[in-house]
């Protein structure tokens, strides 16, 4: 295969490059504290198709994004490691059958189950970035997984739900 065609994102995904601050392996080796308190990264893992509000350097997820993803193995690769890091901060695993608590779940869930959270709008970002990529799968289990456990800890961020469900099913009541 040919090398893929160089946008802004597929560069930081696949080189040395250093965007908001860090190259890709340097974040894939955050730990939680730094994935939480860091934040001009985000927006460089999981592109969306409408710019960012809060980081004017990020880039905007195109069609040519998309194309390179479903044809560059090496970037998908780097986005399963991305998703499985940023689901994994979360307290979540994925597998192919769905969502489930990670090990680390008890101690890392305060990154999201509680009324008010940044993480909450990264999650919203990482499902559009998902939806956007064709991986609705992912998207669709996230959600799920995170209603069910909000209404389980009778913790329910109501806001971010409708955001969440809008981002998986372009609407707010499914």
């Amino acid at each position: 295969m040919s090398s893929p065609v160089v946008t802004e994102w597929v560069s930081f995904m696949l080189s040395d490059v250093r965007r908001s601050g860090y190259t890709f392996e340097e974040v894939m080796r955050f730990d939680d504290f730094e994935w939480d308190t860091e934040h001009g990264f985000i927006q460089w893992l999981f592109p969306n198709k409408v710019p960012s509000k809060v980081n004017l350097d990020a880039p905007v997820l195109t069609p040519v994004d998309i194309m390179v993803f479903h044809e560059d193995a090496q970037l998908r690769e780097n986005c399963v490691r991305a998703t499985m890091k940023f689901l994994g901060f979360l307290g979540i695993k994925w597998t192919p059958e769905g969502c489930h608590k990670a090990l680390n779940y008890q101690r890392n869930r305060r990154y999201w189950l509680c009324d008010a959270s940044h993480n909450h709008l990264r999650i919203t970002r990482f499902m559009h970035f998902c939806v956007a990529i064709g991986r609705h799968d992912i998207a669709e289990s996230l959600l799920a997984f995170l209603i069910k456990e909000c209404h389980v800890m009778n913790t329910p961020p109501l806001t971010s739900i409708r955001y969440w469900q809008e981002a998986v099913f372009g609407c707010s009541e499914v």
